[in-house]
């Protein structure tokens, strides 16, 4: 289960080229935060994938040996998808449970065991720093460098406007903080109104950019190694922010150059066909 903010669609039918957002006034389309960081390098990822998919094949040796080499293969390929899923599903849980808190509603989600101890971590948040949220999953816009995103929350925290990023992952990488550098650089904000339409407002001065790591009790059964349930707020200084805001521009660039490949190479192949089509 994953997130899909409410002007969010996918780029293209290939779910591969990532998420776009349509602008509700002009109809404009860009492509959103994330997918512009997913340009970024994936070794880590790559390295994830294949320790998960290479234990969980030591796990189920008999099973893969019962089966052909090609059954084998395809049945074994994807699994390491199945714990990052799961681990999808706890932050889901997580940030529509802060959503809801931020909102004073009442339609709090079911939590599964680890999004419970993540909640039960942010209430510890909120008894220890002064919390209060202004704006949650408020999506946001660069007209300047063609981009759009929405954030989790906007706020005081400790007295100082806020723009901050719930992650309940194990660690925080670059491509976070390049997301949240490009959050904060949007040129306005698009609020939804109660009659179902958006108003533009300019982003708020923003004095902090912060991340709020809320994490469950936690064995890594690959890596055999325990950790407590935590909460950890770990800020990304401004000068920090226009750098990762920089390396972001670039990838915006890398995705740019990537699409009008595409475009240019379906261009040639229809004209191949049109070609042929004619000599026949």
């Amino acid at each position: 289960m994953s997130r899909k903010p409410a002007l969010a669609q996918y780029w293209s039918e290939s779910k591969e080229d990532g998420r776009a957002y349509k602008h509700p006034v002009s109809g404009v389309r860009v492509p959103s935060v994330t997918t512009i960081c997913g340009m970024s390098d994936k070794s880590g990822l790559a390295q994830y994938s294949a320790d998960r998919t290479a234990k969980w094949c030591a796990e189920n040796w008999s099973l893969l040996a019962s089966k052909s080499d090609e059954d084998a293969i395809r049945g074994a390929r994807y699994r390491w998808k199945d714990h990052a899923d799961e681990r999808a599903n706890v932050g889901t849980e997580v940030h529509e449970w802060v959503e809801t808190w931020s909102e004073d509603g009442f339609a709090y989600p079911e939590l599964g065991y680890d999004a419970q101890q993540c909640v039960d971590r942010f209430l510890d948040f909120t008894v220890e720093h002064k919390f209060q949220p202004y704006y949650s999953e408020v999506t946001v816009w660069s007209e300047k460098h063609g981009y759009a995103g929405t954030f989790d929350w906007l706020g005081l925290l400790d007295n100082k406007p806020t723009l901050g990023d719930t992650k309940t992952s194990r660690k925080l990488h670059d491509e976070h903080r390049m997301q949240l550098a490009a959050l904060k650089n949007a040129d306005y904000m698009l609020l939804l109104q109660p009659d179902g339409t958006y108003i533009q407002e300019d982003m708020p001065d923003i004095e902090s950019l912060m991340f709020l790591h809320l994490r469950p009790d936690d064995y890594d059964d690959l890596y055999k190694r325990s950790d407590q349930s935590f909460y950890a707020l770990e800020e990304l200084p401004m000068a920090e922010a226009d750098l990762y805001f920089k390396r972001f521009l670039g990838y915006r660039e890398v995705f740019e150059s990537v699409q009008e490949l595409k475009l240019l190479r379906k261009s040639v192949s229809v004209q191949k066909e049109t070609e042929q089509n004619v000599e026949w």
